[in-house]
C-alpha cells in the first residue's frame, strides 16, 4: 500500500462467529486489518461479562482467519486502541460498544459506523417502539 494512502481497519467485538459477521467481513473486503477487541477493552462493559457463548479474542481471530475472507486479523488491546493513528480510517459495527469506544478513545479519528445487525445491544433492546394509532 502506498505510504500516502491512509490505512482502513475494522474494529469489532466478536463474541461469536455467525452469518452477520461473515457478511460484514465480505462487505468490507478492502479493509487492511480486522481487529478483534481484547478482554482489557471489553471489561469496561460489565453487562457482557456473563455472556457464556463469548469467544476469547484469540479464538475469534483464528476463526475469522480460517474463513479466508480477510487477509490480516489481529487482536486489539486498550493500549493499541488508544495509539491508532489519526490518519487511519476506522470502520466499526454500529452497536453500543463501538459507539462508546468511539466517544471515549477515537474522537480524533475518522470512524465509520457500519449499519449491520450483529447482536442485540442496549439501544435496540431499550428503544421504545412507535405505535401506529391507525393499526388494528
Amino acid at each position: 500500500m502506498p505510504s500516502n494512502t491512509p490505512e482502513r481497519v475494522l474494529i469489532a467485538y466478536v463474541p461469536v462467529l455467525h452469518l452477520g459477521y461473515i457478511m460484514l467481513f465480505e462487505k468490507l473486503k478492502g479493509i487492511d486489518t480486522v481487529y478483534v477487541l481484547e478482554e482489557d477493552v471489553l471489561k469496561q462493559f460489565d453487562y457482557i461479562r456473563k455472556d457464556l457463548r463469548q469467544l476469547t479474542a484469540q479464538t475469534a481471530v483464528k476463526a475469522i482467519a480460517g474463513l479466508g475472507i480477510v487477509e490480516n486479523v489481529e487482536t486489539l488491546n486498550l493500549d493499541g486502541l488508544t495509539k491508532l493513528s489519526s490518519k487511519t480510517t476506522i470502520v466499526m459495527p454500529d452497536d453500543d460498544i463501538s459507539r462508546e469506544l468511539q466517544n471515549k478513545y477515537l474522537s480524533q479519528s475518522k470512524v465509520e459506523l457500519s449499519p449491520i445487525f450483529l447482536r442485540w445491544d442496549r439501544r435496540n433492546t431499550s428503544d421504545p417502539d412507535k405505535l401506529d394509532p391507525n393499526r388494528t
